[in-house]
């Protein structure tokens, strides 16, 4: 590792807990840099893992929680990590000029995409 490189490793997996039958959670990776993420169908259950470098044009670690057992819980969740991924990929996050401008400009493409996740769901 080089000095002042930062390494990401991360991992997720969720479960349905002691009450419910289904999990309805869905989870998300993305590494903004090289436009990759997690696979758009990898169920909850089934462990997450990550491994990259952090770059200046960021990343999205993204828990959607189920409803609670509700019905279409599962397909709500997916529809809101599909709509971020598609979003935030497509999304011109890396503007010129300073790294504040840069960061101010992640937090806007970041809370439009929840805006089209929430709109989707």
């Amino acid at each position: 590792m080089t000095r002042g490189e930062i390494r990401v490793r991360v991992a997720g997996r969720s479960n349905t807990g002691q009450v419910r039958t289904e999990n309805q959670d869905a989870m998300l990776v993305v590494d903004l840099a090289r436009g990759s993420a997690t696979p758009p169908d990898t169920p909850a259950e089934r462990a997450t893992s990550a491994d990259f470098e952090l770059t200046p044009e960021g990343a999205i670690l993204l828990v959607a929680d189920g409803v609670g057992g509700h019905q279409n819980g599962a397909e709500a969740s997916r529809i809101a990590v599909d709509r971020v991924r598609s979003h935030m990929l497509g999304a011109e996050s890396s503007p010129s000029g300073p790294e504040s401008r840069k960061a101010q400009q992640f937090v806007r493409d970041l809370s439009r995409s929840l805006e089209v996740a929430n709109a989707a769901v």
